[in-house]
């Protein structure tokens, strides 16, 4: 069905997999594709694409997709696997140190930094994320960012306490979990706004590995008008701030009309895209260990970590807005950009400075 008629929370799972990975479950089977570990491995997406996910690779106890983890490790970095030293198994080893790792510091740093693991150190700690080269950058630089794994994962099964409870659609990077989503449908009186945050909120307990703050960036809350995120899932105290465009003009909050779709489409048409990924995960999303306010520098651990910060869509869309600007046109521009009280300017001024920066 097209997306003007499938209006069922089922059709928008396969309305955003169409979109990611270029074909969906029910599809695939038509065609004989099952969901088998054979046909998992026998993946190749498009440059453009994801792979799809298999629920039962997620490991609930260290809250990763074995099946990409190892499958993108194997493929760009065979040479350091052979060289590890350790006890025990290799891979029980590394997952291990990953879970720890993430526990500690959480998996913005471990997808920017790398791994460190037995005798794996310096400059050959395992890399579990490439970053998006610049032109100017070597060709090696762009095929390795090539070589990332980007996945997505429908149903996904996460909880050790609740084996039986689902998130809708969980994306990963190289195995490890980013964002996860929970999909409601208007057209059967559910929405974003209050039943997937309940959702998260009374049926998604924090503890679970997948769920623990660190581990995910953002956990979106979506219909086809509206959409949510939140990067601390705290229970009933979590707090959801929306990801929408905005009225046209500043006529008011929301998303305008789509002629061609849903008022959300921009999500997995726009910013669920592997560059855009992968700009959030190196120059956007950062973690305030609360040092400016308190003038005193602290360890970068979860622990002393107040909040995570992740932009909101008028955010993201103003820096990248002026940076195509500068790029086409050059330095000297004046600009007078609209924003209100409590709307994170200081954060988007922060993120424009780091990005010009950058681009000089």
């Amino acid at each position: 069905m097209s997306q003007h008629t499938d209006t069922s929370e089922n059709g928008f799972e396969k309305l955003i997999e169409k979109a990611l990975v270029g074909s969906t479950i029910e599809e695939r089977k038509a065609l004989g594709i099952g969901m088998t570990e054979e046909a998992a491995d026998a993946q190749q997406p498009e440059v453009d694409k994801f792979y799809w996910g298999l629920p039962k690779d997620f490991h609930k106890r260290e809250a990763v997709d074995n099946r990409r983890l190892w499958s993108f490790l194997e493929a760009t970095q065979a040479d350091l696997l052979a060289e590890w030293q350790g006890r025990g198994d290799m891979r029980e080893r590394i997952e291990k140190e990953i879970k720890r790792k993430i526990e500690t510091v959480g998996t913005l740093e471990v997808l920017r930094k790398g791994l460190e693991v037995d005798n794996l150190q310096g400059a050959k700690r395992l890399r579990l994320f490439y970053p998006r080269p610049s032109l100017a950058d070597s060709d090696a630089s762009q095929i390795l960012y090539g070589m990332n794994q980007f996945s997505v994962t429908r149903q996904a099964t996460y909880s050790k306490s609740r084996p039986g409870n689902e998130l809708d659609m969980v994306i990963y990077v190289n195995g490890l979990p980013i964002f996860t989503f929970e999909l409601k449908n208007p057209w059967t009186g559910q929405t974003a706004k209050y039943d997937a945050i309940k959702q998260y909120r009374e049926h998604r307990d924090p503890r679970d590995p997948m769920l623990m703050f660190g581990r995910c960036l953002a956990h979106f809350a979506l219909d086809k008008d509206e959409i949510y995120f939140c990067t601390r899932l705290t229970g009933k105290s979590s707090f959801f701030m929306p990801f929408n465009q905005g009225l046209p003009n500043g006529q008011g909050a929301g998303n305008p009309v789509n002629p061609n779709g849903h008022k959300t489409s921009y999500l997995w048409e726009r910013i669920l895209r592997k560059d855009v990924i992968a700009d959030l995960i190196t120059n956007f999303a950062m973690m305030d260990y609360g040092e400016a306010k308190k003038k005193q520098a602290v360890p970068h651990i979860l622990r002393n970590a107040k909040k995570l910060i992740f932009p909101r869509y008028h955010q993201l869309d103003v820096v990248n807005r002026l940076l195509d600007e500068v790029g086409t046109k050059g330095v000297g521009g004046q600009y007078l950009i609209q924003h209100s009280a409590g709307s994170g300017k200081t954060n988007s001024i922060s993120w424009l400075a780091f990005k010009l920066i950058k681009a000089t």
